[in-house]
């Protein structure tokens, strides 16, 4: 961990535009943003990394996600509730600016749905978020189409939403992302 005088020092060295630091006071608020950018731009470097690991062998794989892996909120932490977006499709939706701390990046989800007297039932959503061109491939292969007696379906995500399908006999009621 680097001690907060020597980050703060290194952050007026970055952020000065003069070769020394003399008579230029960075209000905080700059270096906040500095920091928050730079921390974005860590985070985002390691899960691009995630991508490219399959050359690099499994530890490599490991280390990147034993540095990140304090970021992933848990399941059970809120519930967003699902909504209809699109009856002929069976396509239901959530939020995900309802989250917080804010959604980043996506890894994994399941739903909790309902059909007949069966209720609560834990369907998971496959971790590949599916493409929207991929839509009718999936709704129409049977080895991706969403089943309650199965207990899977797929998503993607667009506008900020959330996207989970069903095919036509369960409800969803709540997505864990």
């Amino acid at each position: 961990m680097i001690p907060v005088d020597s980050l703060l020092y290194k952050i007026d060295q970055k952020l000065n535009k003069l070769s020394t630091n003399e008579h230029q006071e960075i209000p905080v608020e700059d270096k906040i943003l500095a920091l928050n950018e730079a921390q974005i731009k860590l985070i985002k470097q390691k899960v691009d990394g995630f991508s490219t690991v399959s050359g690099l062998g499994l530890d490599a794989f490991k280390k990147r996600y034993e540095d990140l892996q304090s970021l992933v909120e848990t399941y059970n932490h809120q519930p967003l509730t699902l909504a209809l977006k699109n009856a002929e499709l069976n396509q239901w939706f959530a939020n995900v600016h309802l989250l917080t701390p804010q959604y980043m990046f996506y890894i994994d989800s399941y739903v909790l749905a309902d059909k007949g007297r069966c209720t609560d039932r834990k369907i998971w959503i496959n971790r590949d978020l599916a493409k929207h061109g991929d839509l009718q491939f999936c709704l129409n292969n049977t080895h991706y189409k969403p089943s309650f007696e199965y207990q899977e379906t797929f998503n993607f995500i667009s506008s900020d939403e959330i996207s989970i399908f069903t095919d036509g006999t369960f409800t969803p009621k709540t997505i864990n992302i």
